[in-house]
């Protein structure tokens, strides 16, 4: 019995020797070919694995990717590896899974980072990672808290974290991260100007993302926050609260892409003044996947000049020719819907554009190929708007309700202009406008509009 007993763990010792070393082998091949496949177009060159030091239970690493600004040093980070099927770190915390890997990563002081590690006061970020044998890599990157106070620029970032994990071979990216607050003030004090001021409360982001058939990744972000609020040299802050933006990205039949953004205010205010709540989405339809990957190698190859940026004139004729080849497929505009929204009422618009390549002789109205646009006006929710408004520092001094009836007349005598001239058409509580073009011909509430070419020539719709 007892040399069974001892046969089972001699067993048991070589298998996890050997599973020790068969981790460490294939963590520095891994490490190699990261090192020689993943590019930036941010760096002048990919991260180089400066060293590797092999053990037999653990091993380290170190990275160094060159400075982003001209003549800056470069940043540097350590990794130290703990090789599985069992990391010591991973059993401490009672996780008995077999892994690959348990890594820890931080900078290092003496490197580009050092500007962070004194605004800090302490290491500026960490990183924990679980690498599985065949399910990716699970992390929580932790950010220390940073206090910047110099004469042109106060900055105060509260500690955050990001959290993540990537499936397989990146065919799943999960990220979610959070920020209690950040606020900034800049200005110049030589000048003695007054500071703008930008403060966020409880940013949060969450992304999910897999990889498509075409080498993109569709999925959807979301940012939000509890409170934005904006001081820019004037006497009417803005302040935001209950902010979301969330982005989606598709991938349609063929090689389409479709992409949308959300955006919603859940309240708006200006100086003293609540404006109500804000919310727009916009929508891209038709986008010609390889002609705007080929467009964004094309910006991504130009030559970096010394503020780390292409000039601007060869940035902009990569970017006008990558336009007009995405106009061949007629891509499609929409905003559906833009809503600004009080207890009174509401304002509504709505709009659908499918492009076109622009006609050789024609003007920049050419690239419309099909428009419908309407705008709704509630009458109760834009004499409340234009109240509210009036009561802004620098308006009007009478008292909310006589601003009220103001308004009220105000718009009435500027709706029986429009209304006499046929630009706007009543609705129930107010009014509306709707705008139709097919191939060049205009319609106005459904009338024809012969003026329509002259009076919007004038808008630019192409860089």
């Amino acid at each position: 019995m007892k040399k069974v007993l001892a046969l089972i763990v001699a067993i048991v010792v070589v298998a996890w020797a050997g599973a020790t070393w068969y981790t460490g082998d294939r963590i520095e091949r891994d490490l190699q070919a990261y090192a020689a496949e993943w590019t930036t177009p941010l760096a002048e060159s990919a991260p180089q694995l400066v060293s590797f030091e092999r053990g037999f239970l653990r091993s380290s690493a170190e990275w160094r990717i060159e400075a982003i600004v001209p003549d800056g040093e470069p940043f540097t980070a350590r990794s130290d590896i703990e090789h599985g099927p069992f990391p010591w770190s991973r059993l401490r915390q009672l996780q008995f899974m077999p892994v690959l890997a348990w890594v820890h990563a931080e900078p290092l002081e003496n490197s580009g980072w050092q500007p962070w590690f004194h605004y800090a006061q302490a290491l500026p970020w960490q990183v924990q990672a679980t690498i599985h044998y065949r399910d990716g890599v699970e992390f929580l990157a932790a950010f220390s808290a940073v206090d910047i106070d110099e004469p042109d620029v106060q900055l105060q970032v509260s500690a955050g974290w990001i959290e993540g994990r990537v499936h397989g071979n990146a065919e799943q990216i999960l990220m979610n991260a959070e920020w209690p607050s950040f606020r900034m003030q800049t200005g110049d004090a030589a000048e003695g100007s007054e500071f703008s001021s930008l403060a966020i409360e409880q940013f949060r982001w969450r992304s999910n993302h897999q990889a498509g058939a075409a080498g993109w990744y569709p999925g959807e972000s979301q940012f939000t926050a509890e409170q934005v609020q904006i001081e820019d040299n004037l006497p009417l802050p803005l302040r935001f609260q209950q902010v979301a933006f969330t982005t989606q990205l598709e991938e349609s039949t063929g090689e389409q892409l479709n992409v949308s953004a959300d955006y919603r205010i859940g309240h708006l205010q200006v100086a003293d003044q609540p404006l109500g709540e804000f919310e727009a989405g916009v929508m891209m339809d038709n986008l010609h996947g390889p002609t705007l990957r080929e467009g964004i190698e094309a910006w991504q190859a130009l030559p970096l000049q010394s503020d780390g940026m292409p000039a601007r004139h060869e940035s902009n004729a990569v970017m006008q020719a990558t336009l007009e080849a995405l106009l061949t497929h007629h891509p499609r505009l929409a905003i559906a819907p833009m809503r600004w929204t009080l207890p009174q009422g509401e304002i509504l618009f709505e709009a659908s554009l499918t492009l076109r390549p622009a006609e050789e002789s024609g003007t920049e109205l050419s690239v419309l190929q099909a428009l419908d646009a309407e705008l709704n006006v509630s009458r109760p929710m834009a004499v409340e708007l234009m109240a509210r408004m009036s009561q802004l520092p620098g308006g009007t001094d009478q008292p909310l309700e006589a601003a009220r009836a103001a308004a009220a007349l105000n718009l009435a005598f500027m709706e029986q202009l429009a209304l006499a001239s046929g630009h706007v058409e009543p609705t129930e509580d107010g009014f509306r406008v709707r705008v139709e073009q097919r191939e060049g011909q205009w319609k106005l509430n459904g009338r024809d509009w012969n003026e329509a070419d002259e009076l919007l020539d004038t808008i630019p719709l192409l860089p």
